[in-house]
């Protein structure tokens, strides 16, 4: 169902409408009746809708009430400049980067400001300066932080991982002295080496 009746508009669905503007009943009704997330109107699937618009309220629900498909989470993660976590990272909303990776598993895409490095720490630092305020350096690699770096840092960093925790690896380094060697990987640094070549 897509619900797109005369309730939606400019090619936004009635799910992406209610969320974006934060209709809370109506999007349970649209829910319940199964209607579909997707939209191809300005304000995105309902996700990035009620991320946009702040609404926290539409966003719990949607992330708690339905199982989100994977191709929806595809389409809402994968894309840098369109993915809810990065609108809500641009918008310093950390009340939706918290709902994201809790409840939706959210997990940052591979960045399109690869070679800006100053545009990554203005995106991202603040945010999670706000989340792990105890935490002196947030651009550099912590176990905590890991879902925040780019998609190409974590599957390398967990490639790194898996083959050090290895049996046959645990006379090469301990798995502390790994770890520290980890926390010495800024944001971004994986997927811009691989990027340069």
């Amino acid at each position: 169902h897509g619900c797109s009746h005369p309730l939606s508009s400019m090619g936004n669905s009635a799910v992406a409408l209610a969320a974006y503007h934060g209709y809370v009943r109506l999007l349970a009704v649209l829910l319940e009746a199964d209607c579909s997330l997707e939209s191809s109107g300005m304000y995105g699937n309902a996700l990035r809708a009620a991320v946009r618009n702040g609404k926290h309220v539409c966003l719990e629900l949607m992330l708690r009430e339905i199982q989100v498909s994977s191709d929806l989470l595809r389409s809402v993660y994968s894309k840098y400049q369109g993915c809810a976590l990065c609108i809500a990272f641009q918008r310093k909303d950390s009340r939706s980067v918290l709902l994201l990776r809790d409840i939706g598993s959210a997990m940052l895409p591979d960045g399109s400001t690869q070679d800006n490095c100053y545009l990554e720490r203005k995106l991202f630092e603040p945010v999670l300066k706000q989340l792990y305020p105890t935490m002196e350096n947030v651009m550099s690699w912590k176990r905590a932080l890991h879902w925040s770096f780019p998609k190409t840092d974590r599957q390398t960093l967990n490639i790194l991982w898996y083959a050090a925790d290895k049996p046959s690896a645990s006379s090469v380094l301990p798995k502390d002295l790994w770890l520290r060697i980890f926390s010495f990987v800024g944001r971004g640094w994986f997927q811009y080496q691989r990027n340069a070549q």
